[in-house]
């Protein structure tokens, strides 16, 4: 966690894979996926496996000031006893996200709230 990276891809793929097959065949139709997909390569894995099983409606866009955001996580950071709750891991991990979410955003066209 010090390292400010994501999660590997294989990991979430296979977390995630399984638990939609799951709730797909009990029948769910619905879903609300926070933070995913975050890459390129999520993106494309959620277009391939969402071909056959749902379509989307949405995608949920926020934004939040840069100040607020950090002031937020070092808050966490005085309860939570995360090690990676710190400015630098703040901003190692903010701009990572900001380097891909554009080409995350622009593959759901139209779909995507502000």
């Amino acid at each position: 966690m010090k390292t400010a990276t994501l999660v590997p891809y294989s990991l979430v793929r296979t977390v995630l894979d399984s638990y939609l097959a799951s709730r797909v065949q009990k029948g769910q139709t619905m879903f609300l996926l926070d933070g995913f997909p975050r890459s390129e390569e999520q993106t494309a894995f959620f277009q391939e496996i969402r071909k056959t099983n749902w379509q989307v409606i949405s995608i949920l866009h926020f934004y939040a000031p840069k100040p607020d955001l950090l002031a937020r996580v070092l808050k966490r950071a005085e309860t939570s006893g995360r090690v990676d709750d710190t400015a630098e891991v703040f901003a190692k991990r903010l701009a990572a996200h900001e380097a891909e979410i554009e080409s995350v955003l622009g593959a759901f066209e139209g779909k995507v709230e502000n």
